[in-house]
């Protein structure tokens, strides 16, 4: 497929960027150096809150310090712009979606509450993860399953329930947390608000991910340009191919690199 429009590459943190024990592998950080040599801006596309990707970034010699990443997306909701030796928020959309956090979280509370007794009746015990003042911070809620089985399993049947109450909020899944997050936010929505933010067209981006909650932002609905590390789930690979995308050959940061070298490679040959 043809990378050669991609400004923006937004890379999904578990599963695609970080290698277990919340490791970046070398080549993976050695090909996000060579995009920002090349003009290409790099992004987060996660679900883990700011000061949390902040800290694996700096274990792996990225960060604000290096310029690299350029923003961060975290939570599925908020953006925060590299700016000096740290990153600041992009205040207009994130005071937005807090905004509507805040007026629609009990209706989302309520719901996980049903979701939570319908899995103890059938004799699953799911807990909430994201507890307090967390949930407005993050604008999260969640429960924790024992298994991943058992989330994916419960994901759908909570999709359906909140799709038949509401269309202001949607139900991602991914590994154990099965969680009700903005419909207006989300991975998709969020890159494009990042996307405007910085004067590119939602195609210029290029969005990789592997697992249900990197739905938003592979399937279109935001107009972004779709990728996926060979280790992404059978329906995030099949998900990417219909819509043209890249799927690499290599797994975590091994298809990261693969994937940053084929955007440059794009962009150094001539059309």
């Amino acid at each position: 497929m043809d990378l050669s429009h991609i400004k923006l590459i937004a890379l999904d943190f578990d599963g695609t960027l970080i290698e277990p024990g919340y490791v970046i592998r070398a080549e993976a950080v050695a090909a996000l150096r060579a995009a920002a040599d090349a003009g290409v801006r790099t992004a987060t596309a996660s679900g883990r809150p700011e000061d949390n990707q902040r800290l694996i970034l700096e274990q792996n010699g990225l960060g604000a310090a290096t310029g690299i990443p350029h923003a961060l997306t975290c939570d599925e909701r908020t953006v925060w712009l590299l700016d000096g030796d740290g990153y600041r928020p992009l205040a207009e959309w994130n005071d937005q979606v807090d905004r509507e956090w805040r007026r629609l979280e009990p209706l989302a509370s309520g719901l996980l509450a049903e979701a939570r007794d319908d899995c103890l009746r059938r004799g699953v015990v799911a807990e909430p993860h994201v507890t307090g003042g967390d949930v407005f911070r993050r604008g999260i809620v969640d429960l924790r399953f024992p298994s991943v089985e058992l989330c994916a399993g419960h994901g759908p049947w909570l999709a359906a329930r909140v799709a038949a109450v509401t269309d202001e909020l949607r139900v991602t899944w991914n590994w154990q947390l099965l969680q009700i997050i903005l419909a207006c936010a989300g991975k998709g929505n969020t890159l494009a608000a990042l996307a405007r933010a910085w004067g590119l067209q939602p195609r210029e981006v290029l969005a990789v991910g592997d697992r249900n909650n990197d739905t938003s932002m592979l399937d279109g609905s935001a107009g972004l340009t779709p990728a996926a590390v060979a280790n992404a789930i059978p329906e995030i690979v099949d998900l990417v191919r219909r819509g043209g995308g890249y799927v690499a050959e290599g797994e975590l940061g091994a298809g990261v690199a693969e994937i940053v070298g084929a955007v440059l490679a794009a962009r150094r040959t001539p059309w």
